[in-house]
């Protein structure tokens, strides 16, 4: 059981999509459901690690409150966010198979 209804936000986009039902989007999302379902059939447990995930995200947000109420006192807050990025734009690049069209053949400038 997740708290976090993936399954059923997915099938409810799938069933209700505004745009064309035959773009590479509606595909991708279409598989991306499928594999969803699939892995919640057979491996409840993996949707206790959304849980954690999501829940994370949430716990961060709120650190973005005080930016928003105070910019120029809570100016660390916008500084440290940036470490972060910064060190999943360089894990990305290290990792993963290599060839052309690899996200680890990101440029430099990260």
């Amino acid at each position: 059981m997740t708290a976090f209804a993936l399954e059923t936000e997915m099938s409810w986009l799938v069933s209700g999509w505004p745009l064309a039902r035959s773009g590479a989007l509606y595909g991708w999302v279409v598989r991306v459901y499928a594999a969803l379902r699939d892995m919640n059939s057979r491996y409840p447990f993996l949707a206790y690690g959304y849980d954690w995930l999501a829940f994370a995200h949430l716990v961060i947000a709120v650190a973005f409150i005080g930016p928003l109420r105070d910019p120029v006192r809570n100016k660390w807050v916008m500084e440290f966010r940036l470490y972060p990025v910064n060190g999943e734009c360089k894990k990305t690049r290290s990792s993963g198979p290599s060839g052309k069209n690899n996200l680890s053949n990101l440029p430099n400038t990260y």
